[in-house]
């Protein structure tokens, strides 16, 4: 599965970022999602791939540099196979979510990912 995903990277040209632990990181988030630095453990377990702890330290902070150029990476390709014009790009925020602990329109109590049935969730 790496292989293939290695490869789907490499097609659409985030292969650029020249990021070894990032893109390991991506291929990883696709198969099993979970924290970066348990990623970095079953990167080892599941394909023998050995990045550092610390490393995740020293690179985690330039990433958010690689924002604009793996957004020309991603549209360009779309543009290339899909010719069409992206004038928009939305983002899936579905990890994140927000408490609060009065209750609207927008705001219900609900069944959130961490089991915390008092407080509402939107």
């Amino acid at each position: 599965m790496y292989e293939f995903i290695s490869k789907l990277i490499i097609a659409v040209g985030f292969d650029k970022i020249k990021n070894r632990l990032l893109l390991d990181l991506v291929i990883l988030r696709m198969v099993e999602p979970s924290s970066k630095l348990r990623s970095i453990s079953l990167l080892d377990e599941y394909f023998g791939i050995k990045h550092r702890r610390q490393s995740y330290y020293q690179s985690a902070p330039q990433w958010l540099s690689l924002k604009a150029k793996t957004e020309a990476i991603a549209l360009a390709f779309a543009h290339k196979y899909y010719s069409f014009n992206f004038d928009l790009l939305f983002y899936d925020v579905t990890t994140l979510y927000f408490e609060s602990f009065e209750e609207d329109k927008l705001r219900k109590t609900g069944f959130p990912k961490i089991i915390n049935f008092s407080s509402l969730k939107f």
